[in-house]
């Protein structure tokens, strides 16, 4: 129609126009405007054509790639999952999982999810655009966290680390995720050879039921040896100084369990000497009697233990 249109109007021009009078004209006129629209309109689809096949493309292409990129962003390759309707971004990386596990075991995801949206307005999380961006946390992290509902070996955790379990535990409490931290604590508390000082510092950083915890400072008191100086700046000034005031209270040679008098056999002389060897006289003056001491963490521990040289 557009070409027969074309034609006709072109042939009026060079053998009609000049013979027809005003009215005609002006027909002739509105004609050469319907040509203008119909050249604008067939530009306009085809340009829609063209975007439609390049949006179609991208597509294609994003959906045979399993990390296909979003904009500058990517789909998470093991829990960008099909079925979800919960997204979140953690550093470039989308993730698509199960709302039910986030709605159903967090106290902070339900009070979230629960917040009310207006009409119109996508509830978050709901879609890419929507996506729940987590601070905080790494991919790694956060795939770790994810494989506690998605782990293939249902109830056999056995491939996780301590260190999993750590993240998991920290991740967790955060979130409030009481569940997932009563399993945590149960998988850390099955691993065998960890750290004492390590496991405590742990479990106290994530608020771990005393349970758990009194039986690892029963076994920090009751050892033989004391303290190390990179255990007691893991743990603290203050940790430290309780656990040495239990230790020395539980091997007090005196009658009174409160104090730990020096052996009778040890004179103003010996102190000197233990704390110079102890200290260092590098750093620590010591002249006749008088110590000036650094308020350093280092010198807190050592004058501790060198007290403990004078009560084992």
């Amino acid at each position: 129609m557009h070409q027969a249109a074309a034609a006709a109007i072109e042939y009026v021009d060079a053998a009609v126009l000049p013979k027809i009078d005003s009215c005609s004209r002006a027909f002739l006129a509105l004609l050469k405007v319907y040509r203008c629209a119909l050249d604008r309109g067939t530009r306009r689809r085809s340009s829609s054509r063209r975007t439609t096949s390049t949006m179609s493309s991208a597509s294609s292409e994003s959906s045979s790639s399993g990390h296909g990129r979003l904009g500058q962003l990517k789909r998470s390759a093991n829990y960008y999952v099909r079925g979800g309707d919960l997204y979140f971004l953690v550093q470039d990386v989308y993730y698509r999982v199960n709302s039910v596990f986030f709605d159903r075991e967090s106290v902070v995801f339900k009070k979230l999810f629960d917040q009310p949206t207006q009409p119109g307005e996508i509830r978050l999380g709901s879609s890419l655009s929507s996506a729940i961006m987590l601070d905080g946390v790494n991919v790694e992290e956060f795939d770790r966290f994810l494989w506690v509902f998605y782990n293939p070996l249902y109830s056999d955790y056995s491939d996780a680390t301590f260190d999993d379990w750590a993240v998991i535990l920290r991740l967790a409490q955060r979130w409030k995720f009481p569940l997932v931290k009563k399993l945590a604590v149960r998988e850390l508390q099955a691993i065998k050879n960890v750290d004492l000082v390590d496991r405590i510092i742990l479990y106290k950083m994530h608020d771990v039921d005393h349970e758990f915890l009194s039986p690892l400072y029963v076994k920090l008191c009751s050892r033989d040896e004391p303290l190390t100086q990179v255990e007691s700046q893991k743990l603290g000034v203050e940790t430290t100084v309780l656990i040495f005031q239990a230790r020395e209270r539980l091997r007090s040679r005196g009658p009174d369990d409160l104090k730990s008098p020096l052996p009778g056999d040890v004179d103003h002389s010996d102190v000197l000497k233990v704390v110079a060897e102890i200290l260092g006289d590098s750093d620590d003056k010591i002249s006749g009697g008088s110590m000036v001491v650094s308020s350093s963490f280092a010198s807190v521990y050592l004058l501790i233990f060198a007290r403990r040289e004078f009560l084992s």
